[in-house]
């Protein structure tokens, strides 16, 4: 419900603001900032209660340094959330970014590519999904949702539910202009 409201509010006013001044359309950038932590935070409430997940974060990617850093958190001590800076490519979310594969732990704990890289041995599972804006390739962050209890792994369909809202907030996080096209302001899509 809070993913949905905070889209449709989202796109409510980003469809005025074109209606009413064309010329707002240039400050997007600036609007969809404003209510990325609130989508982000959205996404995490949503993914954490709806897995009963003991833990999560939204780690975006500054693509002037090319490091992932937590932009939300639920239920992470602070100063993993303060510190926590991972270079595309290394870790588990960096390397989940790197190749834009989502990763699930332990099914995926044999991959010689995580190996040395699980640190926290104590999160019995865990789903680290890359996620990018709609209409884009890049990777614009990465979701990770951990279980330290023993009797609870994630289940195929928890890896659909979360890209299924991961998906929607995505659409949330584009920006109303696209690079090399017009926008149709009926459907918010880019014109070719």
């Amino acid at each position: 419900k809070s993913v949905f409201s905070h889209m449709a509010r989202t796109e409510y006013h980003k469809r005025r603001l074109a209606e009413i001044r064309p010329e707002i359309v240039e400050l997007d950038p600036l609007f969809s900032r404003y209510y990325e932590e609130k989508i982000l935070s959205s996404l995490l409430n949503s993914c954490t209660l709806a897995l009963d997940a003991d833990s999560g974060s939204v780690m975006t990617l500054d693509k002037n340094t090319n490091m992932l850093h937590i932009k939300v958190a639920s239920r992470l001590d602070d100063k993993i959330v303060n510190n926590t800076n991972i270079k595309v490519g290394e870790g588990i979310a960096g390397l989940a970014a790197a190749t834009s594969k989502m990763i699930i732990l332990p099914k995926d704990k044999g991959l010689n590519s995580l190996s040395g890289k699980i640190k926290r041995e104590y999160i019995k599972s865990s789903m680290i999904v890359p996620f990018n804006k709609c209409n884009s390739d890049d990777v614009y962050g990465v979701i990770n949702l951990n279980i330290v209890r023993k009797d609870k792994e994630f289940s195929e369909k928890d890896i659909f539910l979360v890209k299924e809202l991961v998906r929607m907030a995505s659409i949330a996080l584009t920006p109303l202009r696209q690079e090399g096209g017009d926008i149709d302001t009926e459907r918010n899509l880019p014109r070719f």
